[in-house]
């Protein structure tokens, strides 16, 4: 999912690009237009364009760790408002929608709209943040959002108050705050379809996971290895049971045909 986020920036980056000799218009601050009631067509085709490059840059910065869902709802709102304003404003009996968009078939606005969205949908965002009641994502996260952030905070001041990393104890240490955390995060798998967890949630759990088996070398469930040792052991010695039983047997079979 990762890639498929970037490639998703990639190509909203390129469409940008391409959409850039296409805007005109006076020269204003992003939050000057953003802001601005003036429904004229050319004036939404300039807030458009600063509200998409605001979240173009946005998902670029918060790309890797992956922070792009908390980091960038605030510009993708406001997308979703400036294209609203798009399909509903009119300038001297002319709908912006067919002065903007149903122009020919590029349809630059509208596919970087679709791209943008796309890139939110991939990332499962949605499932960061409360909703309204007629279904629309706010910028208030949920709880399970807040809850996690706040396991993985604990977490993370454990580990780092008990560096350096060779201090022997530091898995004793942190064990209980992490073991928290992991049960959270798999609640949050079996409440719902795994795949809808929040980006920023699944890449914040994979680094913590990381940074705890391999780079602390700690084992999530201290004495669970045991019973995997036992069963490996065994395994390993199936083929030798299973060679020596069969030597003993063609022995005894041997010695009865020689009878």
């Amino acid at each position: 999912m990762e890639f498929s986020i970037l490639n998703g920036i990639r190509s909203i980056l390129w469409t940008f690009i391409l959409m850039i000799p296409f805007f005109h218009g006076p020269s204003a601050s992003f939050t000057d237009l953003i802001n601005d009631k003036n429904k004229t067509c050319d004036k939404l085709q300039s807030k458009f364009a600063f509200a998409a490059q605001d979240f173009i840059s946005c998902s670029i910065v918060n790309a890797r760790p992956i922070t792009f869902c908390e980091g960038c709802v605030t510009s993708y709102l406001d997308v979703l408002s400036v294209h609203q304003e798009i399909s509903t404003g009119s300038e001297n009996g002319t709908h912006c929608r067919n002065e903007l968009i149903n122009v020919d078939r590029l349809e630059i606005i509208e596919t970087l709209y679709n791209n943008i969205d796309s890139l939110w949908t991939r990332g499962e965002c949605n499932h960061c943040f409360e909703v309204n009641t007629n279904g629309s994502t706010t910028s208030k996260l949920n709880n399970s959002t807040k809850t996690f952030q706040t396991l993985n905070s604990v977490v993370r001041k454990c580990v780092i108050d008990n560096m350096p990393r060779d201090k022997p104890d530091i898995c004793e240490i942190c064990h209980d705050s992490y073991e928290k955390l992991n049960e959270f995060y798999n609640e949050l798998k079996h409440s719902e379809n795994p795949s809808h967890i929040c980006m920023d949630i699944v890449d914040s759990m994979n680094a913590s996971r990381k940074e705890w088996s391999m780079d602390l070398g700690c084992r999530d469930q201290p004495g669970t290895d045991l019973p995997f040792l036992l069963m490996g052991s065994f395994v390993s010695l199936v083929p030798f049971i299973f060679y020596i039983s069969l030597w003993k047997f063609s022995n005894i079979i041997e010695h009865r045909l020689q009878q």
